[in-house]
């Protein structure tokens, strides 16, 4: 049965399309059958990660894992509810189009509350929010006393993932699974042990959510994006400073898939 991971949040800066990338290379690495989406006909980074790694592949007259890719256009419809219905409409068929042939649908939304961002929460088995570890990211999800820091109810974003969930109750198809992933800590820092991990793990309870580790801040991915390659394409020796950060990036990646796929059902994945 396919099944549709949505990496979504309504702001930039937080390795949401890295992290989708990566767990999409990983997922290819694990046999699994990936199709991707990009939603964000405006900045189009997920489709440059994958032009980038075709080239590179061309370029050196190598084989590397590669997700099938659709763009996402949206509707050119100058009424703006017939462009909605469109956008609507075309994703529908786009997803159940690719449901046939793949095992996974991975779907990257802008970093905006746009219509094809709000259909794909309302479709997705697994929800997956990547947001930084500090109080400023988790404005994302909920609003706080100034003084107290106490919680004072939902974000707008938080509101829209109820929204989907009930979409999902209505239509009687399975509640998704919403996953905050923290990304962007301190490469030396013990993800554990930020001050960021007990205020979300009391904040999911509020709103429903599990948190996970994604990945840190390092160079590493971003100085790979102009091949389209990953820590996990490269074999490095750990005796030098460049081999241990790509192993350390590797051992991040592959804890952020375990992570992601564990919260999947009757996934089966190579060792």
């Amino acid at each position: 049965m396919t099944q549709v991971v949505v990496f979504g949040n309504e702001k930039g800066g937080a390795s949401k399309t890295t992290s989708a990338w990566h767990f999409a290379i990983a997922c290819c690495y694990r046999g699994l059958r990936v199709a991707t989406i990009d939603l964000d006909y405006r900045q189009r980074s997920f489709s440059r990660w994958h032009e980038n790694r075709t080239k590179w592949c061309q370029s050196k007259g190598v084989f590397r894992p590669m997700p099938g890719l659709r763009n996402w256009d949206g509707s050119d419809a100058t009424n703006i509810h017939l462009r909605e219905m469109r956008d609507i409409g075309g994703l529908t068929q786009g997803i159940e189009e690719l449901a046939a042939g793949y095992d996974l649908i991975i779907i990257d939304c802008p970093g905006a509350d746009t219509q094809g961002a709000q259909f794909a929460h309302a479709t997705a088995d697994l929800l997956v929010t990547a947001m930084a570890p500090s109080m400023m990211e988790s404005d994302l999800l909920a609003k706080f006393d100034q003084d107290t820091r106490s919680y004072s109810g939902p974000s707008v974003y938080a509101m829209r993932v109820q929204t989907a969930r009930r979409t999902q109750k209505e239509c009687d198809i399975a509640i998704m699974r919403w996953l905050v992933m923290l990304n962007r800590y301190h490469p030396s820092a013990d993800p554990e042990k930020l001050d960021a991990v007990a205020h979300l793990d009391v904040l999911g309870k509020r709103l429903s959510f599990t948190r996970v580790t994604g990945i840190a801040e390092r160079t590493i991915y971003r100085d790979l994006f102009s091949t389209g390659r990953t820590a996990l394409d490269i074999e490095a020796k750990t005796d030098s400073a460049k081999g241990q950060t790509i192993a350390r990036s590797r051992a991040e990646i592959n804890r952020m898939v375990d992570a992601l796929l564990a919260n999947l059902k009757q996934l089966e994945t190579a060792p």
